[in-house]
């Protein structure tokens, strides 16, 4: 049954924890957060129509063991995942993976943003890993993300990780 929601849904100041959560053939987005808090372990996130996983103007988003495969968008994206570099709030996924899915990691306006022991594999389409924060150009807004231990394989000339700044 193809369910026309996200599996799980948090927004605005929410706050989740769980444990091996499975969402698959959803609608949506296997796993959204907008604007909410989270601390996730073992998640896995297949079959979705758009993203695994969308983490949306978040901080404090904690996410580890996270595999996601032949979703419809990004296994994993972060949009606004923290636009404003602080000493606290992070954003990290730990121990993540997108496979087969249509975009691998995309990340948009995103800072404070952790990507650790990632692998990404056989995006369908585009490169790997793909990072545009051009629209944080307000005020004290920018800062940086950060890839540890990267491991990427796909079948395609484009470059494993592009890093690029569009302005509207």
């Amino acid at each position: 049954v193809l369910f026309r929601s996200p599996a799980v849904f948090s927004k605005s100041g929410g706050a989740i924890q769980g444990k091996d959560w499975n969402l698959h053939n959803n609608g949506q987005e296997g796993f959204y957060l907008d604007s909410a808090s989270t601390i996730v372990e073992n998640l896995s996130l297949s079959n979705n129509s758009d993203s695994g996983a969308h983490i949306y103007d978040a901080r404090y988003v904690y996410l580890y063991n996270v595999s996601s495969e032949n979703n419809g968008d990004a296994g994993l994206l972060f949009e606004r995942a923290n636009d404003i570099e602080t000493t606290s709030g992070d954003v990290k996924c730990v121990n993540c993976s997108s496979k087969n899915d249509a975009k691998g990691v995309t990340i948009i306006d995103s800072v404070d943003l952790y990507l650790e022991g990632l692998t990404v594999q056989n995006p369908v389409t585009g490169s790997s890993i793909v990072a545009d924060n051009g629209g944080l150009n307000i005020g004290v807004q920018g800062g940086r993300f950060h890839l540890k231990d990267v491991v990427t394989w796909q079948n395609s000339s484009l470059p494993a990780i592009r890093s690029e700044e569009h302005t509207s």
